[in-house]
């Protein structure tokens, strides 16, 4: 696996996980416990897709935690004894944003499939089923693998916008260009095209 293989596999794990960069074994218990409970099928049977991703990702944490950074919490330090009437000032831990999946429904779909036939593009068509937002961060979900050659994806846009009404946007490149399935839209189209987004990602289903 590549370093950059290495680092979006990373990312989607901690993305899924909803956890920070700076995590510690703690939370990434924490979370998974948390997600696993609201996700497992035998709550919600629709949600067996998401309990498995959830699963993989915590897996991928533990195989790697050595490598990620992920530490047990630091016990607090205690030289010495407070002095009588001092107050111990608390700790205050920045909160973590929180990863949230969004499943696009029929209509979106269908304006993406409409899109993707009435384009010029000679390559292998590809529509999302969902996407996955952390902060202004998003990653689209296409449920089917990456394919030689070139390919082309319809997004729907608005995911960050107030506005009612966006269409989707076809986004081209061949496959060589998106190393372990996933694949990066330059700076330039998330501004023109992606109202509010930072970093857009499109992760394709594994081959």
């Amino acid at each position: 696996m590549s370093p950059i293989d290495r680092i979006n596999s990373r990312n989607l794990a901690f993305e899924t996980l909803g956890l920070s960069l700076t995590a510690t074994r703690a939370d990434l218990k924490q979370a998974y416990r948390k997600l696993a409970f609201s996700k497992h099928p035998d709550r919600n049977p629709e949600t067996g897709n998401e309990f498995s991703r959830i699963t993989e990702a915590y897996k991928y944490i533990c195989d790697h935690a050595d490598e990620l950074g992920i530490t047990d919490a630091p016990e607090p330090a205690n030289d010495t004894e407070p002095a009588e009437g001092s107050v111990t000032p608390r700790r205050v831990s920045r909160p973590s944003l929180k990863a949230t999946e969004q499943e696009f429904d029929a209509q979106s779909q269908a304006e993406c499939e409409a899109l993707l036939v009435a384009s010029d593009e000679d390559s292998n068509g590809h529509v999302p089923s969902a996407v996955y937002r952390m902060g202004r961060n998003l990653t689209y979900y296409v449920p089917r693998p990456l394919l030689k050659g070139r390919n082309a994806v319809a997004l729907p846009t608005g995911m960050l916008s107030d506005a009612r009404k966006t269409l989707p946007k076809l986004v081209a490149f061949d496959f060589r260009d998106a190393p372990g399935g996933f694949f990066e839209l330059p700076t330039e189209t998330c501004e023109d095209h992606f109202p509010g987004a930072r970093k857009i990602q499109i992760r394709f289903a594994s081959s």
